[in-house]
């Protein structure tokens, strides 16, 4: 077997591949792609067959040939540089998806798992906050929603099957802290390093759940 990881340089992408290397109960080969635009080529795990290359490229084709599962994680995915940069933000995440959709349809890819996100409820005013209540607000936001349009058109077109993740304040060891503005889990942590109170809005009862969406 063999799998692929778009953004494997990346917390998320890097803690699946030492998972899939670690266990690896199917035997299966771990293929990875990264342009290490955000994740560092020293989180890759030993043992990933490692291909440093743009999703936007069409230079990944011939690497999706022979794969069974592509893990789809690679994106522009702070919110405030989203916000500077709406112009990358549809490149990265629109056109480059759409371009892995198409690699992973060339090489008879069995399935497509990959990341939306739990940004596209962002302007909900609804709580607890139905599946299908989806209000985007922000570019990146917006951009997840068009992967799901872009997922469905696929599926429908082509039988594609995919598999799509929204993640809720995600976090694992190798998230990055250095952004503009950190993840929630990385902000605490830096102020409790620094000796300072965390910052928690609201009375902090509230509560976020996790959605799989076929």
């Amino acid at each position: 077997m063999k799998i692929l990881i778009t953004g494997v340089a990346g917390f998320i992408g890097s803690n699946l591949a030492d998972k899939l290397l670690k266990e690896n109960r199917f035997s299966a080969t771990v293929i990875g792609v990264d342009n290490l635009s955000y994740g560092t080529k020293e989180q890759i795990p030993n043992g990933v067959d490692f291909h440093q290359v743009d999703i936007r490229s069409k230079e990944i084709y011939p690497i999706f040939e022979g794969v069974d599962y592509v893990f789809h994680l690679a994106a522009k995915n702070c919110i405030s540089d989203c916000q500077n940069d709406p112009v990358e933000t549809a490149d990265v995440n629109i056109s480059g998806t759409v371009n892995v959709f198409e690699a992973a349809r060339r090489g008879k890819v069995k399935k497509v798992i990959y990341a939306e996100s739990s940004a596209i409820y962002e302007d909900s005013q609804v709580f607890p906050t139905p599946e299908s209540e989806i209000k985007p607000r922000s570019f990146y936001a917006i951009s997840e929603q068009a992967l799901m349009y872009f997922a469905k058109a696929y599926a429908r077109f082509y039988d594609f099957r995919f598999t799509a993740l929204r993640y809720f304040n995600d976090y694992c060891p190798r998230q990055g802290y250095r952004r503009t503005i950190p993840p929630v889990m990385s902000a605490f942590i830096i102020k409790l390093l620094k000796g300072e109170q965390p910052i928690i809005y609201g009375n902090g009862g509230k509560k976020k759940g996790f959605y799989l969406c076929r």
